[in-house]
């Protein structure tokens, strides 16, 4: 598995039709090369306007993606966008690991983020308990 932090140049960021060329998102369905959850997940990233602080960390696990954590670093503040693992990968530590990626490579005072799952709840609370001296706003 391999990790990797892209900024908004990246076509994964980028928006353009082509941002899943060569490359595809985990899916169990062998026929769709990108499963609906993924993609849902990230065309609703296109309702972000300022994209020069837009990045993610992606895990690549035999060309495919598998993991990805989006994000906005804007001014030492860290605004979450959304963390998603393929179900094949999940109970890996691999969002935990994509979070602590980040975390101790920025400088970030402050997170934003709203979750839409218990586990996603579960994520930030220990993530929090790993990083006391950065604010956590729940939006």
């Amino acid at each position: 598995m391999r990790l990797r932090v892209v900024g908004h140049k990246h076509y994964i960021l980028s928006g353009g039709r082509s941002y899943f060329k060569g490359i595809s998102i985990q899916d169990d369905a062998p026929k769709q090369l990108v499963s609906r959850s993924a993609r849902k997940f990230w065309h609703n990233y296109l309702d972000y306007t300022d994209l020069k602080q837009a990045h993610a960390v992606i895990i690549i696990h035999e060309k495919q993606i598998i993991a990805f954590f989006r994000y906005i670093l804007h001014n030492a503040q860290l605004t979450a966008i959304g963390t998603w693992v393929a179900p094949k990968y999940r109970r890996l530590g691999l969002a935990a690991r994509m979070w602590v990626h980040v975390l101790t490579r920025a400088k970030v005072n402050e997170i934003g983020v709203y979750t839409a799952s218990k586990e996603g709840e579960k994520l930030t609370k220990k993530i929090a308990s790993l990083y006391p001296d950065i604010v956590w706003t729940d939006y």
